[in-house]
C-alpha cells in the first residue's frame, strides 16, 4: 500500500520519504516552498500537485459551491 505525505514543506517531505513514505502530495502545487520541486525530484518519488484558493487560513472562506441534484 503506497503511503502519501501531505505537506507544503520540502524538509517535511524529505524526512517523510526517508522514513518510508512513497508519494508527496503538495496542496500548494509546489509554490509554497521554493525547495519543494527540486527536493522531490532529487528523491525520485511521485508528486501530486494540488491547488487551493487563497492560503490555508482563507481557502475555506473562498469556496462557492452550489447544490446540484445530480
Amino acid at each position: 500500500i503506497p503511503i502519501s505525505i501531505d505537506t507544503r514543506n520540502a524538509r517535511v517531505a524529505q524526512a517523510a520519504i526517508e522514513a518510508g513514505a512513497d508519494i508527496v502530495n503538495d496542496v500548494s502545487g509546489g509554490t509554497h516552498d521554493p525547495e519543494m520541486l527540486s527536493c522531490v525530484a532529487s528523491m525520485r518519488v511521485p508528486m501530486i500537485l494540488m491547488h487551493m484558493r487563497g492560503n490555508p487560513k482563507t481557502m475555506q472562506a473562498l469556496t462557492n459551491y452550489t447544490k446540484t441534484d445530480g
